[in-house]
């Protein structure tokens, strides 16, 4: 192989490695995101009575100052709902 080819091979790696990075969806199981910056937040309705949206995504923050009643996070969703619903991952907003 030559020095060109090495180049090109290891921008290409570059690049797949900065967009995965970027796009990664984040499990709250394993890993939490900074509190109250935020965030895209991507979850399931479907338990809320009414309304069947799967896979929803908006953007929310992380409280530092509430918790729920079984001491978990408490996830404020942007678009109204609370913390009735389970996320299902969340990522950073990358400018």
């Amino acid at each position: 192989m030559n020095n060109a080819t090495t180049t090109n091979e290891a921008y290409k790696q570059g690049v797949a490695d900065e967009y995965h990075r970027l796009t990664f969806w984040h499990s709250p199981k394993t890993e939490l995101p900074e509190y109250d910056k935020t965030i895209l937040l991507k979850f399931d309705r479907t338990n809320l009575l009414f309304d069947t949206s799967k896979n929803v995504i908006c953007t929310g923050h992380l409280n530092k100052s509430l918790t729920t009643i079984n001491g978990r996070p408490f996830w404020c969703i942007d678009d109204g709902t609370t913390d009735r619903i389970e996320i299902k991952g969340w990522r950073y907003i990358h400018e």
